[in-house]
């Protein structure tokens, strides 16, 4: 009946493809602000050394503030002080998701988004788990925000290797631990500054050996 009194009135339901064409050319507003942020024209070409270099330090500026609050919330659980703990605690993880959006924008990363989203959960687990297994904040947070960076900074196909980020990363938390266990104070100093500093070393090492 509702059919009838439709077709009655001129109107007859539109077929998949042209509500898809209406849809393209008029864009809702959620999508012309996705469309703006994600698919940039510029965004189709590879970026340059000094733009990783400016994703690098973007992510360290977050880094030490993140690792400043990690820093507080031992400090503050050593000494039975649960309000400043969990504070700090809440406040490092809030920026882990921070951290990886500015990388991903900076760097011109495909999805940052969507990867922070899925990344920023496991570079707390890892934190976690290592922490706990090393007995001290420094090494976990070196290794779970250097996985979260080399999964967060833009990759050019056939030039930059996933895996010789990890590996970077992997050797950068033995590092850490080495001189922790030497001289705490200067592992404490460094570790906020190597995880981004490092990806973003061995991705030029990447391209330089690419154009040689």
């Amino acid at each position: 009946m509702g059919d009838a009194v439709s077709r009655q009135r001129g109107h007859r339901k539109l077929a998949a493809p042209e509500r898809r064409a209406i849809r393209e050319r008029y864009p809702s507003p959620a999508r012309r602000r996705r469309t703006r942020l994600t698919e940039r024209p510029e965004w189709d070409r590879p970026v340059t050394s000094g733009r990783r270099w400016s994703a690098a330090l973007a992510a360290t500026a977050v880094s030490i503030v993140a690792f400043g609050l990690v820093a507080n919330a031992t400090v503050a659980t050593g000494d039975a002080d649960t309000t400043i703990a969990v504070a700090s605690a809440v406040g490092a993880a809030l920026l882990m998701p921070v951290l990886l959006l500015v990388v991903g924008f900076v760097s011109r990363a495909p999805s940052p988004w969507k990867t922070a989203a899925v990344w920023s959960p496991a570079v707390l687990a890892v934190f976690g788990a290592v922490s706990l297994i090393a007995g001290e904040p420094v090494t976990g947070y070196v290794l779970a925000v250097g996985i979260g960076v080399a999964h967060a900074v833009r990759s050019e196909s056939g030039i930059h290797h996933r895996s010789w980020r990890l590996w970077t990363v992997a050797g950068l938390a033995v590092y850490t631990k080495v001189v922790f266990l030497l001289s705490p104070g200067l592992a404490i100093v460094a570790a906020p500054l190597l995880p981004a500093a490092g990806i973003a070393i061995i991705d030029s090492v990447s391209e330089r050996r690419l154009a040689a």
